[in-house]
C-alpha cells in the first residue's frame, strides 16, 4: 500500500519554538485560521466531531536538550503533554453563560421597566407603542413620521420619546439600523458619528475587505482618516440588544473575566474553535497494524506525527500561559474589576513576568493583539499596564491623572482641540511629571479620540 504524502513538515527544535511563539502572539480570530492551516498541511491531524473526554497517550520521542531548556518556562504543564492525542478547546459553560452574556429577554424586560419609569402621561402611550415596534436587536425600523401618521401621535412627541429611549441602558435602543446605532455611539465618543456612519454605509464591502486605499480613492478622504474611522467603528457594538449567540463587539475578546456566584472566573475564549486530533488510521500504519509502509513512507509519517503532537502541545501551552497571565492581572488590578477605570493601578509587564517566572518577551507575546472582556467593557491588554506618575517628586494615583486628562479635554475649544503634546505641557505646568506618549496612552484608555477627530466646526 502506497501513501501519497507530498506535504513535508520539517518541524525541528527551532521550528517548534517559532511555532509556540507565533501561537502565543496571535489573537482568537487568527488562532482559528492557524488551526485551519495546520489541518490542511498535516494529513495526520483531523477535526473531531465527537467530544473528547479522556487524554490518550502516544509514544514520546526523545526530546532535544535545547528545546527542554527553552521550555523550562512552561514546566507547570506536565511533560506528558506530548502524549496528548487531541486538543479540545474550552467551551463557554451554558450554566454560567447567562451571567456573561445576558439573554435577550432579560435585557429587554429590564429595559422596558427602566424606560416606562422615565415617561409620563401621553409619552407613556407612545413609549409602549415604540417598544412593541422594536425588533429582536432593539432597532426601531420605522421612522418617527410614519409612527406619527399610523398611530396619530404628535411628530415632535414621537421624536422626543425616541430620544429618551436611546438614553436608557442598553443605550441606543430605538436606532433605525446598525449605521444609525454606530453613529449614535461614535457621537458619544466625540467623533463625527453621522459622517463616519455614512462613509461606512456607502463603502461597507470595502471596509469589510480592509481596502483602505480603495476607500480613500473613491471617497477622496486621506488614508490616515479612513484608518481612524475603521479603528473607531471597531469599538462600536453592531446592535443595541445582544444575546449570547451574537458578537458583543466587532472585536472578538480573547479573555473573558466575569464574577460568577461571588467569585471571578477567567474564561479563555475558544468557543467555536474546532477540536483537533491525531488520525487513528495513520497511527495504526505506523504501528504496523495496517498496510506495509516503506522506510521512506514511515520517515515521512513520523515527521507528520511529531509535527501534530508538537502543535497540540503548543496549543495547550498557549492556553495555560494566557490563563496564568490573566489570573495575575486579575489579582493585581482587582479593584478595577470591582470598581472601574478610576481604580486602575500602575503596573508593568515585567512584574507579571517575574511573578510567574516567565521572560518579559513571553508575557509581551502572550498579551499582544489580545482583548479582555471585563465587567466594565472590552479593553486591549495594554490597558492594564499603566506607568507610575509623579507630581512634584511624589507618586500620585493614575486615576487622578486620568480624571485630569478628561477634564482638560472636556473643557477644550472643540473648534481647536488640544494635541497630546499640549495636554502634556498643561500637566507638566501643574507639576505632573508625564511624557507625551503616556498621555496618548491614557487618552486612548479613556476612549478619547485623537485631536483631529475631536474637531467640530458647528460649535
Amino acid at each position: 500500500m502506497k501513501l501519497n504524502l507530498n506535504q513535508r513538515l520539517e518541524l525541528n527544535v527551532s521550528g517548534q519554538i517559532v511555532q509556540l511563539m507565533k501561537l502565543l502572539q496571535v489573537n482568537r480570530t487568527d488562532l482559528e485560521q492557524l488551526i485551519e492551516t495546520e489541518l490542511e498541511q498535516n494529513p495526520i491531524l483531523e477535526k473531531s466531531e465527537e467530544e473528547e473526554t479522556e487524554i490518550e497517550e502516544l509514544p514520546v520521542e526523545k526530546k532535544d536538550e535545547n528545546l527542554e531548556k527553552f521550555l523550562k518556562e512552561f514546566e507547570w504543564i506536565q511533560e506528558e503533554d506530548f502524549k496528548y492525542k487531541y486538543y479540545a478547546p474550552k467551551k463557554i459553560d451554558e450554566a454560567i453563560s447567562p451571567d456573561i452574556y445576558p439573554e435577550e429577554k432579560d435585557v429587554l424586560e429590564t429595559f422596558k421597566m427602566d424606560y416606562s419609569s422615565k415617561l409620563r402621561g401621553k409619552e407613556l402611550d407612545i413609549g409602549k407603542t415604540l417598544v412593541d415596534l422594536l425588533d429582536g436587536n432593539g432597532f426601531l425600523r420605522i421612522s418617527a413620521d410614519e409612527i406619527s401618521k399610523r398611530y396619530n401621535f404628535p411628530p415632535d412627541k414621537v421624536r422626543s420619546v425616541i430620544e429618551t429611549m436611546k438614553r436608557i441602558a442598553p443605550e441606543g435602543v430605538g436606532s433605525r439600523d446598525m449605521f444609525e446605532f454606530i453613529a449614535f455611539q461614535l457621537n458619544k465618543k466625540g467623533f463625527d458619528g453621522y459622517k463616519y456612519a455614512g462613509i461606512l454605509r456607502k463603502y461597507g464591502k470595502e471596509f469589510k475587505a480592509g481596502a483602505i486605499d480603495k476607500i480613500s480613492e473613491l471617497s477622496r478622504i486621506p488614508t490616515s482618516e479612513i484608518e481612524d474611522i475603521l479603528e473607531a467603528v471597531k469599538s462600536c457594538r453592531p446592535v443595541p440588544i445582544m444575546n449570547m449567540k451574537q458578537d458583543n463587539n466587532y472585536i472578538t475578546p480573547d479573555v473573558i473575566i466575569r464574577k460568577i456566584n461571588g467569585r471571578y472566573e477567567i474564561i479563555i475564549n475558544e468557543d467555536e474553535l474546532p477540536t483537533i486530533r491525531i488520525n487513528d488510521y495513520y497511527l495504526s500504519l505506523l504501528k504496523g497494524e495496517k498496510g506495509d509502509l516503506s522506510d521512506e513512507e514511515k520517515k515521512d509519517l513520523k515527521k507528520h506525527l511529531y509535527g501534530a503532537k508538537s502543535f497540540i502541545a503548543n496549543l495547550y501551552r498557549r492556553r495555560e500561559t494566557i490563563e496564568r497571565i490573566a489570573h495575575e492581572i486579575l489579582i493585581r488590578q482587582y479593584r478595577f474589576f470591582e470598581e472601574g477605570i478610576e481604580s486602575l493601578k500602575p503596573l508593568y509587564m515585567k512584574e507579571i513576568a517575574e511573578s510567574l517566572g516567565l521572560s518579559n518577551s513571553t508575557v509581551t507575546r502572550a498579551l499582544a493583539n489580545k482583548y479582555f472582556d471585563t465587567p466594565h467593557g472590552i479593553f486591549p491588554s495594554k490597558f492594564f499596564f499603566l506607568s507610575r506618575v509623579k507630581a512634584r517628586g511624589e507618586n500620585i494615583s493614575v486615576s487622578h491623572v486620568l480624571n485630569r486628562i478628561k477634564q482638560i479635554v472636556d473643557a477644550e475649544d472643540k473648534r481647536t482641540p488640544l494635541s497630546d503634546l499640549r495636554i502634556t505641557e498643561i500637566l507638566n505646568k501643574e507639576g505632573i511629571d508625564i511624557k507625551r506618549r503616556t498621555v496618548a496612552k491614557y487618552r486612548e484608555t479613556l476612549g478619547i479620540p485623537k485631536k483631529g477627530l475631536r474637531k467640530r466646526f458647528n460649535v
